[in-house]
């Protein structure tokens, strides 16, 4: 699994910046991450996680989402 985590102190949401050019970044990423696994040994399935955090301006957690395979 690998994650992506996005935190926000706005009244924006974290998720806004995730779009198909970084989903792409991480997929590439993990693919050559997995790549560097040696021939004989198992290869786990990518899975992208998206976790959003949410702090109001004293730095306070508001929100905290996770997105489980956002592919």
């Amino acid at each position: 699994m690998f994650v992506e985590v996005k935190t926000s102190s706005t009244r924006l949401d974290p998720l806004l910046s995730i779009d198909r050019r970084k989903l792409a970044r991480m997929r590439r990423l993990a693919g050559e991450w997995l790549s560097s696994v040696p021939a004989g040994a198992r290869r786990p399935a990518i899975r992208l996680d998206v976790v959003a955090v949410t702090l109001d301006r004293r730095g306070e957690l508001v929100a905290l989402e996770q997105f489980a395979d956002v592919t």
